[in-house]
Parts: structure tokens; sequence; C-alpha cells
């Protein structure tokens, strides 16, 4: 019995070295982004070839169609004149 209420004593003084620390601290120990804006989000292009979904600033574009790789429009282009 004396074994569970040392136990309850030390994780009842655990806790509350951990509130005094954030009461101390403040509400939060994070650091404050709230006054930078947030990020704009990507515009997202699927590629013409292969179906993947990408940010469009790392894509290629021919004509009105997008593609993940150089390897993927050359693959398209040769389809087409397949064709």
């Amino acid at each position: 019995m004396n074994l569970l209420r040392l136990i309850l004593l030390i994780t009842t003084g655990w806790l509350g070295l951990i509130l005094l620390r954030r009461w101390l601290l403040g509400r939060d120990s994070f650091p404050d982004n709230s006054n930078q804006p947030p990020s704009p989000p990507l515009h997202m292009v699927r590629c013409a070839h292969c179906g993947l979904h990408l940010p469009q600033q790392n894509a290629l574009r021919k004509d009105t169609h997008w593609y993940c790789t150089r390897l993927h429009l050359e693959a398209d282009q040769n389809k087409q004149r397949d064709d």
C-alpha cells in the first residue's frame, strides 16, 4: 500500500510541476505564429499522360496540357503523332 501512495505522490508532483511551468511560461509554450500570414494554396494541375496531380510550378506545359516529367511530355507527343 505504501508503494501505491509513493507512485500517487510522484505522479501528482509531476503533474503539478507541469501545470506550474505552463502557468509561469504563459498559456502556451509554443511560439506565437498568429502574426504571420498563411501561405497561399498551391495551384494543382493534372499530368495529361499519367493523371498525377502536382503543383503547377513543378509541371511542364505544352499547349493546354500539363505534364509531370519531360518523359511524359515526349511520350504523349509521340502518341499523338502515331495516331
